[in-house]
């Protein structure tokens, strides 16, 4: 019986027409598959977008003489401003006295839009929730006027700002973010009606600061997500101590906010990647397995670079090993990638955006598979790299819809940070086929692997076979078996790994034709 702590089965149905499109830029889109929008000498980014049936809308913020303001916009889907929503596609929202952005959208049943972020009023920075029409007018039932604002830290120079948010199944929303009071900074996590008033019964008042007691006393929270059963599970940064400057932690609550202890250890996970490597969470995401994919960027202090990094854990905090190299990936292309957002498919295939270089930086967008291999089918050699501008260019956020994905982000040239929207084709991950990747009943013996080892299949039409030893980074380590013709029927085939390869995990992909299937392996 295969364990599935270290098999994994997954079949890929290709077709040459959609791998060679996927992680390309849809041309009908935008300029050429991007929109970047000039405000011109003021600055302007988007956060976080969402896409409905015909409307993408993004949140973030635009200027006015210097000052950040709260800003949801909206777009048609060939990229061009919906000038029918707000003023001329936006609504922008003064608040306060001073800065203020919107970093998460979400679109309730009813169509109307729920944006979070912060605001500076006086000497504090405010959480601030608002909810705001189809036609980008503001909700007056919500909050005050449509705005729900306030602190949950009583310092006179308290900072409290929302960084991400979700729907519980009955409608409230939850927000997650940084709470600062003067002397720590701690996560936190609040909960609110929907009509804008906290829910009282959550936490206490309404909301919960997340404070693990370290030194320094610094943690935030990034991300919130939110499962079938309505619990929570919050993400972010921590430091343990001085010299793992920033490590992430995982945290679980229930529909109250209080706290799982039976989660991780005594209701957390700390986890530094590696010696000398920090670990920023940047977004997490449920898979359909319920399992706890976390994001962001690995950056190696004695290389001083900064590396795509994928985590899984399982809905009680234990790292998965069948995912990555145990449990994680880091996956470098040049110098400087962070994913910023993640979405998970029906398939558990895994697509991660954020940026990559430095000055001139990239949108950068990769397809993992279920397991954590990075998938060099997708765009050139596994990414898909656009350069709207000739400075900094970052996807903050994405969306991914029937064969397509939307990014939002930030384009600047030489002076101003611009708007800036992508759209790729993505198709090849619809034609998963479970079914018939039970039919094949791959059987791989002895795993782990000395050195020999047999292939066992049941194969229901004569094909052409390869077999390739791939690392976990999806590259080919070694060709084991080229272009075999295998008739129709149960088949062994006895193979040997190549010498000189460092012990470790491995992929095995069984090449049939145009259907590939790929195991995981031990070599020991």
């Amino acid at each position: 019986m295969k364990n599935i702590y270290s098999i994994i089965l997954l079949i890929l149905l290709i077709s040459n027409f959609s791998i060679a499109q996927d992680g390309t830029l849809d041309t009908d889109f935008g300029t050429n598959g991007v929109m970047v929008i000039d405000n011109g000498t003021e600055d302007a980014e988007i956060l976080s977008i969402i896409k409905s049936s015909d409307k993408i809308t993004a949140a973030g913020f635009t200027s006015d003489g210097g000052t950040e303001i709260f800003t949801v916009v909206q777009f048609n889907l060939d990229g061009t401003l919906d000038t029918g929503f707000g003023t001329g596609g936006y609504v922008k929202i003064p608040l306060g006295s001073g800065n203020g952005r919107a970093s998460s959208i979400l679109q309730q049943n009813d169509g109307k839009y729920v944006a979070g972020g912060w605001a500076r009023f006086g000497n504090k920075e405010q959480y601030v929730v608002v909810r705001i029409l189809v036609n980008g007018a503001m909700d007056n039932s919500f909050g005050v006027d449509g705005i729900a604002t306030g602190s949950f830290s009583g310092s006179t120079y308290a900072e409290d700002e929302i960084a991400d948010m979700k729907f519980m199944s009955d409608g409230k929303i939850v927000v997650a973010g940084r709470s600062y009071n003067g002397s720590n900074e701690d996560a936190f996590v609040g909960c609110f009606n929907t009509d804008g008033s906290l829910f009282t019964n959550f936490g206490v008042n309404g909301y919960k600061i997340i404070d693990f007691g370290q030194s320094p006393p610094y943690e935030y929270a990034t991300s919130v997500a939110v499962d079938g059963q309505d619990n929570i599970i919050l993400g972010g940064r921590v430091t343990l101590n001085f010299s793992d400057e920033d490590a992430f932690f995982l945290t679980k609550l229930n529909n109250l906010g209080t706290t799982y202890n039976t989660f991780g250890d005594n209701g957390k996970v700390f986890h530094t990647i590696a010696p000398n490597v920090v670990a920023g969470l940047n977004v997490l995401a449920i898979d359909n397995a319920n399992r706890i994919v976390t994001g962001g960027g690995a950056f190696d202090t004695d290389e001083l670079d900064n590396n795509f990094f994928l985590t899984r854990y399982s809905s009680s905090g234990v790292i998965d090993p069948s995912f990555g190299n145990g449990g994680f990936v880091i996956v470098q292309r040049i110098d400087n990638e962070s994913i910023y957002d993640l979405e998970i498919l029906a398939s558990d295939d895994i697509i991660a955006a954020g940026s990559t270089g430095g000055f001139p930086s990239k949108f950068a967008v990769a397809r993992f598979n279920d397991h954590g291999t990075h998938d060099l089918n997708f765009g050139i050699n596994g990414w898909a790299l656009t350069q709207p501008e000739s400075n900094f260019n970052s996807l903050r956020s994405i969306a991914v819809d029937a064969g397509c994905i939307y990014g939002g982000g930030v384009a600047k040239d030489s002076d101003t940070w611009k708007l800036a929207l992508a759209k790729y084709i993505n198709e090849g991950t619809t034609s998963f086929n479970p079914v018939f990747a039970k039919k094949l009943n791959v059987q791989i013996y002895p795993n782990p692997i000395a050195s020999n080892f047999s292939l066992e299949f049941s194969l229901p039409n004569e094909a052409e076979l390869s077999v390739e030893l791939l690392d976990f980074s999806g590259r080919k380590v070694s060709e084991l078996l080229s272009h075999q013709k295998i008739l129709a029927g149960n088949q062994k085939i006895d193979l040997a790994m190549p010498g000189s390869l460092a012990k470790g995990s491995y992929l095995i992909a069984l090449k049939f034709d145009d259907k590939m299937v790929v195991e995981k392996v031990e070599y020991r």
